[in-house]
């Protein structure tokens, strides 16, 4: 068994879509639901992003490949996703 401290694997996570306004997400964004990710997971979109989330076998991914919407921290919009 490895030492806790040493690099027991290496994954490359692949983010689609990602460009400068993803980049500029940060935690305090994901925490107060400010992104700008397009989630649609509200009421107001009937909650589509969360029964698409709910459908994909890997959730986190699913969540790194939406799409940007605006740019991060320009309004809140509810997102499962995100918290």
């Amino acid at each position: 068994m490895k030492a806790y401290h040493e690099v027991i694997t290496k994954q490359t996570i692949t983010i689609t879509n990602l460009n400068a306004l993803k980049k500029s997400i940060t935690l305090e964004n994901l925490l107060t639901m400010t992104s700008g990710l397009e989630c649609r997971d509200s009421y107001r979109y009937k909650w589509a992003g969360l029964t698409e989330m709910r459908k994909c076998g890997d959730w986190a991914q699913h969540f790194l490949d939406l799409p940007m919407d605006e740019p991060a921290g320009k309004r809140f919009e509810y997102c499962n996703e995100g918290c």
